[in-house]
């Protein structure tokens, strides 16, 4: 149930949302509003289920899901993050990472990645989630606190914003699995 680019995406795409609510270095308190499945889950190739986020207090959520991959997370599965802000004309894209092919390989090579990828590996009991390929197979998440401290480093401006982590087959684009969370950005005044 561990993709790599699942954890990859879900570590982050909730880039260590450990905490619902956080006080940015910028002076922003950070909200998760919600963490859902995508439009289309069902038909993807290794759906989503049993998602749950429950918020513990102001600063702590807990995050629970479930995935079957059905092929491996190597040099065929590619990550794409995308960020959009809420604005009056709808949900505009923000450039923030181009697709990454080889989830596994780019997280764990990655400074900001490495970390995040093994803990999610570690705690969907991906059996050495420091090593590549990520085996198809049925993964567990089961209340993971969530973490905003590397979000605290982001600058954002106040805001509605909608993270997707979204893994697909590097030949032919195909989703394979998708996250979204939705997330206020808000300045602290005084």
């Amino acid at each position: 149930m561990l993709n790599k680019f699942h954890l990859l995406f879900i570590a982050m795409s909730i880039i260590y949302f450990e905490a619902t609510e956080c006080k940015s270095e910028k002076d922003h308190k950070w909200t998760i509003q919600n963490v859902q499945y995508c439009p289309e889950n069902d038909k993807l190739e290794s759906p989503l289920s049993n998602l749950k986020y429950n918020k513990i207090n102001a600063s702590i959520g807990e995050l629970s899901y479930d995935i079957c991959y059905k092929r491996p997370l190597d040099e065929n599965v590619g990550i794409l993050l995308k960020l959009e802000k809420w604005t009056e004309k709808g949900w505009s894209e923000f450039p923030l990472l181009p697709f990454q092919k080889d989830v596994c390989r780019y997280s764990l090579k990655s400074p900001l990645m490495r970390e995040m990828w093994i803990y999610w590996g570690t705690k969907m009991k991906v059996p050495q989630p420091d090593k590549c390929p990520i085996p198809a197979g049925c993964y567990s998440m089961e209340n993971v606190i969530i973490d905003m401290k590397l979000m605290q480093k982001v600058p954002f401006w106040s805001g509605l914003y909608r993270f997707s982590i979204i893994e697909k087959i590097v030949k032919t684009q195909e989703w394979i699995y998708c996250l979204q969370l939705t997330f206020e950005s808000r300045e602290i005044v005084g």
